[in-house]
């Protein structure tokens, strides 16, 4: 192992990955808004593409009662420049509500949370997964072969 013992510089380079699609994006000083993404109340990172938005006549709705736009830019405006109206009037790219998350609202889940929920049903842990592992399989290769073998058809 190498200690580093001189001055170390810290990068300031950014990273994302969306929960639901698992697109990647980095950049030096990246922020959510600037890789297309959002972050909800609970912490969950995806794509902008993915909120469960109000339908388009309810944004402009609210954004008119906010007086945010008005009526004669309404026709001129993509579903994008309604999109960040509805983000700069909620506050930011981050603590977007739970009710616009897909992950909060369950029509998808995380692969973490997926595997936490079924160890728990399965009253499993990581010590038993192991054992079984070992007896099973003996190696690495063998358990990822096995992992990647596509289900029978019949």
């Amino acid at each position: 192992m190498k200690i580093r013992t001189d001055f170390v510089t810290n990068s300031s380079s950014s990273s994302f990955i969306c929960e639901i699609c698992k697109y990647e994006t980095s950049g030096y000083d990246m922020s959510l808004s600037e890789a297309g993404m959002v972050c909800c109340e609970n912490g969950h990172i995806f794509c902008e593409e993915h909120l469960l938005l109000p339908s388009r006549d309810e944004l402009i709705k609210r954004a008119k009662k906010r007086n945010k736009i008005d009526n004669s830019h309404v026709r001129f405006l993509s579903d994008l420049d309604i999109l960040y109206t509805w983000i700069i009037e909620n506050g930011s790219h981050y603590d977007i509500p739970q009710e616009y998350c897909p992950i909060c609202q369950m029509t998808c889940c995380t692969e973490t949370d997926m595997l936490k929920y079924l160890l728990k049903e399965a009253h499993l842990d990581e010590e038993a997964i192991l054992k079984t592992w070992k007896k099973r399989f003996g190696n690495y290769d063998k358990l990822k072969e096995y992992l990647l073998e596509k289900k029978d058809e019949s």
